[in-house]
Protein backbone atom coordinates (compact mmCIF):
# COMPACT_ATOMS: atom_id res chain seq x y z
CA UNK A 1 0.00 0.00 0.00
CA UNK A 2 2.98 2.12 1.20
CA UNK A 3 4.56 2.13 -2.22
CA UNK A 4 1.53 2.30 -4.42
CA UNK A 5 0.40 5.26 -5.96
CA UNK A 6 -1.60 7.07 -4.56
CA UNK A 7 -1.10 5.02 -1.46
CA UNK A 8 -4.32 3.41 -2.57
CA UNK A 9 -4.74 -0.36 -3.30
CA UNK A 10 -7.99 -2.52 -4.22
CA UNK A 11 -9.10 -5.91 -2.10
CA UNK A 12 -7.71 -7.78 -5.19
CA UNK A 13 -4.42 -6.46 -5.31
CA UNK A 14 -4.10 -6.49 -1.55
CA UNK A 15 -4.55 -10.45 -1.30
CA UNK A 16 -1.64 -10.49 -4.06
CA UNK A 17 0.66 -8.74 -2.07
CA UNK A 18 -0.37 -10.99 0.98
CA UNK A 19 0.25 -13.73 -1.60
CA UNK A 20 3.50 -12.76 -2.42
CA UNK A 21 4.55 -12.31 1.23
CA UNK A 22 3.18 -15.61 2.17
CA UNK A 23 2.02 -17.79 -0.44
CA UNK A 24 -0.27 -19.55 1.49
CA UNK A 25 -2.40 -16.50 1.92
CA UNK A 26 -5.47 -15.69 -0.97
CA UNK A 27 -9.03 -14.34 -0.95
CA UNK A 28 -9.74 -18.45 -0.94
CA UNK A 29 -7.68 -19.52 1.96
CA UNK A 30 -9.60 -17.67 4.78
CA UNK A 31 -7.57 -19.63 7.55
CA UNK A 32 -3.83 -19.46 7.65
CA UNK A 33 -1.53 -21.62 10.24
CA UNK A 34 -0.33 -18.99 12.71
CA UNK A 35 -1.77 -16.58 11.54
CA UNK A 36 -5.56 -16.97 11.67
CA UNK A 37 -8.20 -16.06 10.00
CA UNK A 38 -6.79 -13.38 7.36
CA UNK A 39 -10.39 -11.71 6.48
CA UNK A 40 -10.93 -11.29 10.56
CA UNK A 41 -7.18 -10.25 10.67
CA UNK A 42 -7.71 -7.14 7.94
CA UNK A 43 -11.05 -6.55 10.27
CA UNK A 44 -9.09 -5.65 13.06
CA UNK A 45 -6.46 -3.74 11.40
CA UNK A 46 -9.47 -1.49 10.12
CA UNK A 47 -11.26 -1.10 13.54
CA UNK A 48 -7.80 -0.56 14.96
CA UNK A 49 -7.10 2.28 12.42
CA UNK A 50 -3.79 0.60 11.04
CA UNK A 51 -5.81 0.79 7.77
CA UNK A 52 -8.63 2.45 6.32
CA UNK A 53 -11.10 1.26 3.78
CA UNK A 54 -13.28 3.06 0.91
CA UNK A 55 -15.10 2.66 -1.66
CA UNK A 56 -13.91 3.75 -5.51
CA UNK A 57 -17.05 6.22 -6.75
CA UNK A 58 -16.30 5.01 -10.08
CA UNK A 59 -15.46 1.00 -10.42
CA UNK A 60 -17.27 0.40 -6.22
CA UNK A 61 -14.46 -1.52 -6.19
CA UNK A 62 -12.76 -1.44 -1.96
CA UNK A 63 -9.94 0.42 -1.62
CA UNK A 64 -7.69 0.35 1.25
CA UNK A 65 -5.14 3.06 2.48
CA UNK A 66 -2.71 3.29 5.53
CA UNK A 67 -4.45 4.57 8.49
CA UNK A 68 -3.14 7.06 10.83
CA UNK A 69 -2.21 4.44 13.59
CA UNK A 70 0.32 3.04 10.96
CA UNK A 71 2.22 6.03 10.37
CA UNK A 72 2.19 7.22 14.55
CA UNK A 73 2.89 3.92 16.16
CA UNK A 74 5.22 2.44 13.08
CA UNK A 75 6.33 5.36 11.22
CA UNK A 76 7.31 5.92 7.65
CA UNK A 77 11.42 5.00 7.79
CA UNK A 78 10.37 1.90 9.98
CA UNK A 79 7.76 0.47 7.31
CA UNK A 80 10.16 0.63 4.45
CA UNK A 81 12.95 -0.67 6.24
CA UNK A 82 10.71 -3.51 6.74
CA UNK A 83 9.95 -4.06 3.95
CA UNK A 84 13.28 -3.87 2.21
CA UNK A 85 14.08 -7.08 5.09
CA UNK A 86 11.19 -8.78 4.60
CA UNK A 87 11.23 -9.18 1.04
CA UNK A 88 15.68 -9.42 1.15
CA UNK A 89 16.22 -6.02 -0.67
CA UNK A 90 19.20 -3.99 -0.33
CA UNK A 91 18.82 -0.64 1.42
CA UNK A 92 19.80 1.78 -0.69
CA UNK A 93 21.04 4.78 1.41
CA UNK A 94 19.56 7.37 -1.26
CA UNK A 95 16.06 6.16 0.56
CA UNK A 96 17.37 8.18 3.68
CA UNK A 97 16.68 11.44 1.86
CA UNK A 98 13.33 10.59 0.01
CA UNK A 99 11.99 9.56 3.53
CA UNK A 100 13.69 12.97 5.58
CA UNK A 101 12.36 15.18 2.82
CA UNK A 102 9.03 13.78 3.33
CA UNK A 103 7.99 13.94 6.40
Amino acid sequence: IFCKPGKLIDSNALYAALNQFDPRIDERNLHVEDLGNVQELLKKFLKKHYLVEQKDAKTQKVEYYMGARSYLEIGRPQLLLFMHESMDMVWDSSLNEDISDAE
